[in-house]
């Protein structure tokens, strides 16, 4: 069975394009809730109290923004 040179590039070039999508690795994602603090919400104990639950960390509003200062530079 003869094969053209054509016919073995295209092939290499589909082994090649596969390759590359087996191997992208997919993007990570993170989960986030944010919760309102507004007066007389209680939202500090509901974030305690969800945090307890679901094994999420919990961070005060000015240690994210310090996060995000942090990552500009």
């Amino acid at each position: 069975m003869n094969r053209s040179i054509h016919k073995i590039i295209d092939e290499q070039i589909k082994r090649w394009e596969l390759g590359k999508l087996q191997t992208t690795p997919l993007a990570q994602t993170t989960n986030v809730i944010t919760i309102s603090r507004e007066s007389g919400s209680r939202g500090k104990e509901v974030a305690q109290k969800l945090a307890e639950q679901t094994g999420f960390d919990l961070f005060h509003h000015e240690v994210l923004e310090a996060m995000i200062e942090t990552s500009k530079n």
